[in-house]
């Protein structure tokens, strides 16, 4: 009997322990007590996922909602700290501690923003008001008010509250650094400074202090002043590299290098202490430029670590190899230090982008396989995905390119550079409105950045706002009269308005050695050959080629002049003599191609065109010449081939859809597929002439008359003079059975100046007519 009535009493307590487990609030609470443990621990992320599940159980849990804020910061997620803290202080009116931690989330992102949002600036300001008010000596409180009125440069009021705060919480370190800097802002300097060495003597280790009296003795003119708080904040210190680093910088920047030299040699005579000190050497020259005694500090930390160690000191070397120029041997340098670490996403990343910077088209598909790689390795790294998108770009990847760059600004909203890639790719597509916005928020973020300013001027320019992009562009080289870029572009536009002498008098102002000082050079060429004044265009080019005799650009430059003028034997001299150099470069297998398809040479213009195509086979842009020239000599069928390899590249490339569609149509092959290469070419280039009459003479092969008549007095609407256009018309028009509209058009077309072809072929249908 006892055991039975044992059973039952354990029966319910076994059935109280479940249901006390399935209740939420109970629930919740041990969340929250286990994320507590984890946290006191130092167990974030643990920490986090129980504090979570609490959440689960109850959304409106205020509790969770902080001490998830809390794991947060720690593990520097502020954007999802203050959305916590956000949401305990809405639930928990009585969270000081949540209010002043998220007052200080927004005070960061405010000072952080040189917009000084309003919204952020207000809602700290809220936040504040509220802490003061439910108690007139909070410490949190009084320190934020503080920091406003420090911002909106009402020095008194901000000296009352840091005063005030400090009363509420005696000697805290940055209530004193904020107060003694005020103070000397308010003409008050022995004050602040008297305060400042008593914070000093107390917290001998609290670096931001000794950096505000460095600031202030420099501005007072007191070298020696500023040379002792700069030593004693090492001697309290000694075992800080940092401010080892700072001492010998304020000596190198005062013409005292040798002084320098010592205090950075403390760390050489103390390994155990230092035991990256080849590293800070290595970093210290460099950001002085003195390249050669910083590789030579990180080659000899190539002998003091273990395999990491090198592979970090061998990245720095490549790099200050590329701050010197030197991409050539920087790119040797990666190369050979890959085979040690052939998998480092970090080596393949730099050979790609070296790739990029130094090779030829040929040498993009290996940066696209070696950042792809790195990509895969490491896909939260925002500057892999730019270089990523910088190399599909190359390639002509345009979709690709914007996926990366897009990525690369989710995962960074503050990365400028894929910002600027983006926007230059729509101004290239003519999407002018895209192009202005991407260059608006870039100036958002920086309003000073000179090549969004130019995006901005480009992309008014495109959408005819001609004045507004005059007066960008203006303003720029007011604020930088030496800015090349701006200048060059000034005289880009003028160019494109055909108001010469400016484009002229712009360039000339711009020519010098630098890389926009020579595409000033190449535009003030363009503008004389544009006049057709060959003769001062040739002067300047020869100026500049011997001047600078291994340029290439200017030499490519002077081939491309000689091309514009009709001196093609000069050009393909030039042209062959670049090839030589880089016989691997597709472009200039293209550019003699073409030469020498003007000068009638087509046999050899083929050989170069196929040339080309074998050295870049996964280039589109290396088979349009050679489709194009096949077709021209009859080789439709050849031509043909050409333009189905383009399209198992790129499947909707609207010219090879649209010329492979015309050829199948002439040729008498499958309408069907000819109509659907067509359309597929109309609806990438709606506003297409040419794709219009394509699609147009496949409606007259397929007898849609109708569908054809519609297209074609669209087009004869738009160019009335065309005489394609009206005897395309006019064949529609006579399959409808309309043939007094048929004569008509067919009559006009004869006085729009067709080709002898094209009129023996309009004569024989007036002849049908009758």
């Amino acid at each position: 009997m006892r055991r039975w009535l044992t059973a039952i009493l354990t029966a319910a307590l076994l059935i109280g322990a479940c249901s006390c487990s399935r209740d939420p609030n109970v629930a919740k609470k041990k969340y929250v007590e286990t994320g507590n443990k984890y946290f006191q621990r130092g167990k974030y992320k643990e920490a986090a996922i129980m504090y979570r599940s609490a959440l689960k159980r109850d959304m409106k849990y205020g509790e969770a909602y902080y001490r998830l804020g809390l794991c947060q910061l720690k593990l520097n997620q502020p954007v999802q700290a203050a959305r916590a803290f956000r949401r305990a202080v809405e639930l928990q009116s009585e969270n000081d501690d949540a209010k002043a931690k998220l007052a200080d989330l927004y005070l960061s992102a405010y000072m952080a923003n040189p917009q000084r949002p309003k919204e952020l600036y207000e809602e700290i300001k809220d936040l504040a008001i509220a802490l003061v008010k439910r108690d007139p000596k909070s410490f949190d409180g009084l320190r934020l008010l503080g920091y406003l009125a420090w911002r909106d440069r009402n020095l008194k009021e901000a000296i009352e509250k840091f005063q005030a705060a400090d009363k509420a919480k005696p000697f805290d370190q940055d209530v004193i650094l904020a107060l003694s800097q005020v103070l000397a802002e308010n003409n008050q300097q022995e004050e602040g400074e008297q305060l400042a060495k008593r914070l000093i003597e107390k917290k001998k280790d609290f670096g931001p202090i000794y950096d505000a009296l460095y600031v202030q003795y420099a501005r007072q003119n007191r070298l020696a002043d500023a040379d002792a708080i700069r030593r004693l904040k090492v001697e309290n210190n000694p075992k800080e590299s940092v401010y080892i680093r700072q001492l010998a910088q304020h000596y190198y920047l005062t013409n005292r290098k040798s002084e320098a030299a010592e205090v950075m040699n403390r760390m050489v005579a103390s390994p155990k202490d230092f035991p990256w000190r080849f590293k800070e050497l290595g970093e210290f020259y460099a950001q002085f430029r003195e390249f050669d005694k910083a590789i030579s500090y990180f080659q000899e930390g190539l002998g003091s670590g273990g395999r990491d160690d090198r592979l970090l000191y061998h990245r720095r070397i490549a790099d200050l190899m590329i701050a010197q120029g030197k991409k050539q041997q920087a790119a040797a340098y990666v190369d050979n230090t890959l085979k040690e670490y052939p998998k480092d996403a970090g080596l393949l990343a730099l050979r790609a982008s070296l790739s990029l910077d130094i090779g030829g088209r040929e040498q993009v598909q290996t940066a696209i396989s070696d950042l792809q790689a790195s990509v895969g390795q490491m896909p939260q790294n925002p500057v892999l995905r730019f270089n990523l998108g910088r190399a599909h770009w190359a390639k002509g990847e345009i979709e690709q390119a914007k996926t990366q760059f897009t990525q690369a600004v989710n995962l960074r909203p503050d990365y400028l550079a894929p910002r600027l890639a983006l926007s230059q790719i729509a101004l290239n597509r003519s999407e002018w409105a895209v192009a202005l916005q991407g260059a608006n928020e870039v100036l958002t973020l920086s309003p000073d950045n000179l090549q969004a300013h130019l995006l901005r001027g480009s992309a008014l320019l495109g959408m005819g706002k001609h004045d507004q992009a005059r007066t960008e562009l203006t303003a720029l080289v007011k604020s930088d009269p030496s800015s090349k870029e701006a200048l060059f572009h000034l005289g880009r536009m003028a160019l494109s308005l055909k108001e010469h002498e400016e484009a002229e008098q712009t360039f000339q102002k711009c020519i010098d050695d630098s890389p926009a000082g020579m595409r000033c050079t190449l535009g003030l060429v363009e503008s004389y050959a544009a006049r057709k004044q060959f003769d001062k265009a040739f002067q300047v080019m020869s100026a500049a080629v011997q001047k600078s005799p291994q340029e290439q650009s200017l030499k490519l430059g002077m081939a491309n002049l000689a091309v514009q003028a009709g001196k093609h034997d000069v050009a393909v001299a030039i042209y062959q003599e670049l090839l030589k150099r880089e016989p691997k470069s597709s472009d200039l297998a293209i550019r003699l191609g073409e030469t020498y398809r003007r000068m009638g040479n087509t046999s050899e213009a083929i050989v170069y065109f196929r040339r080309a195509n074998e050295l870049a086979p996964n280039d589109p842009a290396t088979h349009f010449p050679l489709a194009l020239v096949l077709d021209a000599t009859g080789q439709h069928k050849e031509s043909m081939n050409v333009y189905e390899q383009v399209l198992k590249l790129q499947p909707d490339n609207p010219v090879a859809l649209n010329n492979l569609a015309y050829l199948i149509a002439e040729l008498g092959g499958d309408l069907d597929l000819a109509l659907t290469y067509a359309q597929r070419a109309k609806q990438k280039y709606p506003q297409s002439l040419d794709v219009s009459d394509t699609l147009g003479w496949l409606y007259i092969k397929k007898n849609l008359s109708a569908e054809a008549i519609g297209i074609y007095k669209d087009l004869v609407a738009q160019q009335p003079g065309n005489a394609t256009f009206r005897y395309h018309l006019g064949m529609a028009l006579f399959q409808k059975g309309d043939k007094p509209q048929a004569k008509r058009e067919l009559q006009a077309a004869l006085k729009s100046s067709p080709s002898k072809d094209e009129e023996g072929k309009i004569r024989e249908l007036l002849a049908r007519i009758g």
